[in-house]
């Protein structure tokens, strides 16, 4: 098995997606992959966008599933298709975590695609984030 990479499986009524990857910081750039392969079966690649993605949150589950639904929201909303993290930094304070990350993007106004699948949320729905024979997975359910 790769190092780092995602599969589809059968869900029923919805998307879900086994991410997994060399740490928790690379499961975000795999996982965001992930959700635009969820909406776009097909895109050429571009000059990209720089835009940096700032989250906090009270996990690590409900961190990564904030971070792909602003993957989602700026896929739908902006017509931001995301690409990679070019640079991530997880931050541990006290009581909450905290996440920045420097994105490329695609402007989809340009290359004018159209989502195959809408993906309403990313839910928490049986999400865990494990740690196993060094390496960081977790299953997700996209609601469509």
């Amino acid at each position: 098995m790769k190092t780092s990479g995602y599969k589809f499986f059968d869900h029923t009524a919805d998307i879900a997606i086994h991410i997994w990857a060399e740490n928790f910081e690379n499961l975000f750039s795999i996982a965001g992959k992930g959700v635009i392969k969820a909406i776009f079966t097909n895109f050429r690649k571009k000059s990209g966008i720089l835009k940096t993605v700032k989250l906090s949150s009270f996990s690590q589950e409900t961190l990564l599933t904030g971070f792909l639904s602003e993957i989602n929201y700026l896929a739908v909303n902006n017509q931001l298709v995301f690409v990679q993290i070019t640079n991530i930094k997880i931050l541990n304070d006290a009581d909450d975590l905290s996440l920045i990350a420097d994105c490329i993007f695609y402007d989809n106004k340009e290359l004018k695609f159209y989502p195959q699948k809408e993906v309403k949320a990313i839910t928490l729905s049986n999400f865990e984030i494990i740690y196993t024979n060094n390496k960081c997975e977790c299953r997700i359910i996209f609601d469509i």
